[in-house]
C-alpha cells in the first residue's frame, strides 16, 4: 500500500505536456486531430487542449515547466509583442503557429529573429517537404532534450519507450486472457489440461470458441453431424489452433467502439480474419518449409492484429481516418494515402506500440510494424502476414472493397511466390476463404 500512496505524487514529475490551441473551424479541427496523432503517437506527448489565449493561459499557470510545447491554430496572426512570449514562456518552449498561406508570411515576417518560433502554413501541413508540419516539428523536436526521451542512442531507450507508452491513454491494452493463453502455447510442456482450465474459468469464451472450432473451415469438409466438445477439440485442433481461436474471439470482443466514431468494425475484423485465413493456406502449400519454421499461432495472432493501429485512428481520430480512406484511389493503397499525409504515424507505427504497451513478444510486434515497409531482409512472419493482407485486398476483403493491392518484391521472393502466382492462390482460396470469413466473424461478434 506504501508504494503505491507515492505513485501520484510521481507522476506530475514524469508528464511532458503539449498544449494545443484550437480555433473553431473545419480546417483547424482537421489540424487539430493530426497534431494530436502525431504528438501521442510519435513523441509520447499528453496533450491538453484551449480554445482561446485565455483558455491557454491557464493550462500554462495550472502545469507550468510541464509544458513543452505549444501549437495555435487559428486564421489570424498571433501578436509577436505579448502573445508569442507568453506561450514559449519566454522563448524557452517551441511554439508553432498553424495559420493559412497569408497570413502564415505575413506572421514569419512579424516573429523572425524570435527563439523556437516555427510558423506553418495550414496548406502545407500535410506537405511531405521542408515545409511541412512534420519536419517543422521533427527539426525543432530535435533540439529539445525533454530529459533524454527523444535522444533514442543512449543505454536508457526501453525504459524511456515504456515511459512513453505509459502516456499513451487512448492505447488499448490487450486483454489478460490473451496473455495467458499465448504463454501456454509457447510451451512446449503445456498440456490440453491446462488450456481447458483456463478457457472454462470464462463461459462467453468456451461457447464461442465450440461454434468456431465446430465451423467448416476447422472442421473440414468431411463432418459427420457431431459437434465436438471443448477437450475433442483441443485434441483433433491441437493446443495452439485452440488457442488461437480463443485469442481471436478475446480480441474481436474487446475493441468496444466509441459513439462518436463510424469505424466499421465487422468490414475490420473480415478483413483481419481474412489474413489470418489466407496467411494459413499460403503456409499448409508453401514450397518455402513455412510449416516447421512459422508456428501457427504467430501467424494467425500477427494476422489478427496487423491492423490493430486502424483501430486507434478510427475510434479516436476518426476525422483523420476518414481524410486518409479519402485519398485512396484504385491505385493508392491505404499505407501510401497514409504516407502522403503524413506518414511518422502510420497504422503500422501505433499497432507496434498497442503490441509493445502489451509486452507481446518481440516477433509478432515487428511483424505487425512492418507489414507494408517489410525491409530489405524481413523476416518470414513479416513477409507472410505482408502477403496474404495484399491477397486478402484482391478478393475484396481489404478495409474497402476495391482496395489497391501493391505487393513487396522482397517479401515475395521470402516465400518463393511471384506476383502471379500470388494472385493465382488468391482466386484458388477465394471461394472458402469468402465464405467463411462472415460466418467466423459474425459468430465471434455475436
Amino acid at each position: 500500500m506504501a508504494a503505491e500512496s507515492k505513485e501520484p505524487s510521481k507522476e506530475p514529475s514524469k508528464e511532458h505536456i503539449a498544449l494545443v490551441v484550437a480555433q473553431e473551424g473545419k480546417a483547424q479541427r482537421t489540424l487539430a486531430k493530426f497534431l494530436t496523432l502525431l504528438l501521442s503517437y510519435r513523441y509520447g506527448f499528453t496533450v491538453d487542449t484551449a480554445a482561446d489565449f485565455i483558455q491557454a493561459a491557464g493550462v500554462i499557470r495550472r502545469n507550468g515547466k510541464r509544458i513543452r510545447c505549444v501549437f495555435v491554430i487559428q486564421n489570424l496572426k498571433v501578436s509577436a509583442r505579448t502573445t508569442v512570449p507568453a506561450l514559449t514562456l519566454a522563448g524557452s518552449i517551441p511554439l508553432f503557429l498553424l495559420l493559412p498561406g497569408h497570413e502564415a508570411n505575413d506572421q514569419r515576417d512579424s516573429v523572425e529573429g524570435l527563439p523556437n518560433v516555427h510558423v506553418c502554413a495550414w496548406e502545407m501541413a500535410f506537405a511531405s517537404g521542408k515545409a511541412s508540419l512534420q519536419r517543422l516539428l521533427g527539426e525543432a523536436m530535435s533540439q529539445v532534450d525533454l530529459e533524454g526521451m527523444l535522444n533514442e542512442d543512449d543505454s536508457g531507450l526501453e525504459q524511456r519507450i515504456r515511459d512513453r507508452l505509459d502516456r499513451l491513454d487512448t492505447l488499448p491494452t490487450l486483454p489478460a486472457i490473451i496473455m495467458h493463453i499465448m504463454r501456454i502455447i509457447s510451451d512446449p510442456r503445456a498440456t490440453v489440461a491446462q488450456l481447458e482450465e483456463l478457457l472454462m474459468r470464462d463461459t462467453a469464451i468456451v461457447l464461442k470458441v465450440m461454434q468456431v472450432a465446430n465451423s467448416p473451415y476447422f472442421m473440414g469438409t468431411s463432418r459427420s453431424g457431431q459437434r465436438w466438445t471443448l477437450q475433442e477439440a483441443v485434441v483433433r485442433l491441437g493446443v495452439k489452433k485452440v488457442g488461437a481461436i480463443a485469442q481471436q474471439i478475446a480480441l474481436i470482443n474487446t475493441f468496444v467502439r466509441p459513439d462518436d466514431s463510424e469505424f466499421n468494425m465487422q468490414r475490420f475484423w473480415m478483413h483481419s480474419v481474412a489474413v489470418a485465413m489466407i496467411a494459413d493456406r499460403i503456409v499448409a502449400d508453401s514450397t518455402a518449409g513455412l510449416e516447421d519454421q512459422v508456428a501457427f499461432n504467430d501467424y494467425w495472432m500477427a494476422a489478427l492484429l496487423h491492423d490493430c493501429g486502424k483501430v486507434v485512428q478510427g475510434f479516436f481520430f476518426h476525422d483523420w481516418f476518414e481524410r486518409i480512406l479519402r485519398t485512396m484511389d484504385s491505385k493508392t493503397t491505404f499505407a501510401k494515402a497514409e504516407a502522403d499525409l503524413g506518414g511518422a504515424i502510420s497504422h503500422e507505427w501505433i499497432g507496434e506500440l498497442v503490441l509493445r504497451k502489451s509486452d507481446m513478444p518481440a516477433d509478432l510486434t515487428r511483424a505487425v510494424g512492418l507489414h507494408h515497409v517489410v525491409g530489405e531482409r524481413p523476416a518470414q512472419l513479416t513477409a507472410l502476414v505482408h502477403v496474404a493482407d495484399g491477397m486478402a485486398k484482391e478478393m475484396g476483403l481489404g478495409l474497402v472493397e476495391d482496395e489497391a493491392v501493391d505487393y513487396n518484391r522482397v517479401a515475395l521472393t521470402v516465400l518463393e511466390m511471384s506476383r502471379d502466382e500470388a494472385r493465382t492462390a488468391s482466386k484458388k482460396y477465394a471461394p472458402l476463404v469468402k465464405d467463411e470469413v462472415r460466418r467466423l466473424v459474425k459468430e465471434c461478434m455475436s
